[in-house]
């Protein structure tokens, strides 16, 4: 089990599909999104739960399945492309995190997603999934 500082994340469910993102700044709709410096997270920001299954996204569920993301076992499973300094694997780098008792994520490192909080919603509402 590690303790690593996390970067500000945005959650997103619909269905049984979450997403992840990182973000160094909260500009509402402007706020330019990361990749989550996590593995078990596709380059689109889907999360892969193993087998592991949230319920319905829902006000009063989304709770429970942020706390199920972090309860869960993560793996070597999409651990790279989310770190500039450790572009391959993640893990490492996370591992390294913890044991220096890092009080904060290094925004720097950060991978871009190329994604914008409008162009998700706009995804979500022309998919029919929103």
């Amino acid at each position: 089990m590690l303790a690593v500082p996390m970067p500000g994340l945005l959650f997103l469910g619909y269905g049984t599909r979450y997403y992840v993102w990182a973000y160094k700044l909260w500009k509402y709709a402007a706020t330019k999104l990361f990749k989550a410096p996590l593995a078990n997270v596709y380059p689109d920001g889907a999360i892969c739960f193993g087998n592991v299954h949230p319920r319905v996204a829902h006000g009063n569920t989304i709770a429970n399945s942020w706390r199920l993301f972090w309860d869960s076992n993560f793996s070597d499973h999409l651990a790279s492309g989310k770190s500039t300094t450790h572009p391959d694997n993640i893990l490492p780098f996370l591992a390294k995190l913890h044991s220096t008792e890092a009080q904060d994520y290094p925004l720097d490192d950060l991978e871009p997603a190329h994604l914008s909080i409008a162009a998700i919603i706009r995804q979500l509402m022309e998919s029919g999934k929103g």
